[in-house]
């Protein structure tokens, strides 16, 4: 088995069919098929299940999908390590992708003041990131739910506060609102690609508001202001990701308790130098600007 292999593999997995695979790939689909098969025969182990209409993974190959993705990324971390002696890596996963502006002054931030420092992002789902993190694949990891174990700590990395985003329909007002203030029924989260965010938003709704909302749910920004642009519903955001459009207005909650919250999860026990230096800068923003100016009046 060689490397090819593993990224053949990764690239089958991730898009589920052969020919957008073999196309991401630069490669003819049927030595990409060859090699998948060779690869199985290797193995010893059914990898994927095939038919004429469909390609979706075996159990074993979901379990190696994951240990290929850790050992690709040990690697491509490995070489750039040899290639750049002077510089510092932090490997950080990052569960759900709603990385708003605190996450964007830490990185500015960091390039000012650690030149030499150099944040690796992996984007992966909060299970699959504590495995890697339990085998030291990446260093830490920033999710919106807590994800301690016997062997990790998780503390706050930062707080920001939400926004609405609503029909244009229900005016051009873009003043604070209060959630309870809210009459349009809302899009939540989709809780198997979201579950930080869903149950955080979920704990701050009314259950009349829970009971009200859209039988739709959202799994990326882009479908949030789809299905809010359609009219129907208003949506959830952190305040920094929330921006108005010619089809939807933003307004600041009111609510001093409408926050998210982002939390930083590591290894218990390890102090790496680049990890200290990503939490020292984090702690500037654990107290965002963004959390600024919320009340509970009416």
């Amino acid at each position: 088995m060689e490397l090819r292999h593993l990224r053949y593999f990764v690239a089958v997995a991730e898009e589920l069919h052969f020919a957008r695979a073999a196309a991401r790939l630069g490669i003819e689909q049927p030595p990409l098929s060859r090699q998948i098969r060779d690869l199985e025969e290797h193995i010893g182990v059914q990898l994927l299940h095939r038919t004429s209409r469909a390609t979706w993974l075996s159990v074993a190959g979901e379990q190696f999908l994951r240990d290929a993705r850790r050992i690709l990324l040990d690697l491509d971390t490995s070489i750039t390590g040899l290639r750049s002696p002077g510089e510092d890596i932090v490997r950080m996963g990052f569960a759900e992708g709603l990385a708003g502006m605190p996450f964007g002054d830490m990185l500015r931030a960091a390039t000012v003041s650690h030149p030499n420092l150099r944040i690796r992002l992996v984007e992966r789902n909060l299970g699959e990131m504590v495995r890697m993190l339990g085998l030291g694949a990446i260093d830490a990891i920033l999710a919106p739910e807590q994800a301690a174990t016997v062997d990790t700590d998780s503390s706050l990395a930062w707080q920001e506060r939400l926004a609405v985003i609503l029909p244009k329909s229900c005016g051009d007002d873009n003043r604070p609102i209060r959630l309870a203030s809210i009459d349009v029924p809302f899009v939540l989260p989709d809780p198997e690609h979201l579950p930080g965010l869903s149950h955080q938003i979920g704990a701050l709704l009314t259950s009349t508001q829970r009971q009200r909302a859209s039988g739709s749910r959202f799994a990326s920004l882009a479908m949030i202001y789809a299905m809010v642009a359609s009219g129907h519903c208003a949506g959830l955001l952190p305040q920094s990701l929330a921006v108005a459009s010619d089809w939807n207005v933003m307004r600041p909650i009111r609510d001093t308790k409408a926050t998210i919250s982002v939390w930083l999860t590591e290894r218990r026990g390890e102090s790496l130098a680049s990890l200290e230096v990503v939490k020292s800068l984090l702690s500037n923003n654990s107290g965002y600007d963004l959390l600024r100016g919320g009340d509970d009046g009416p």
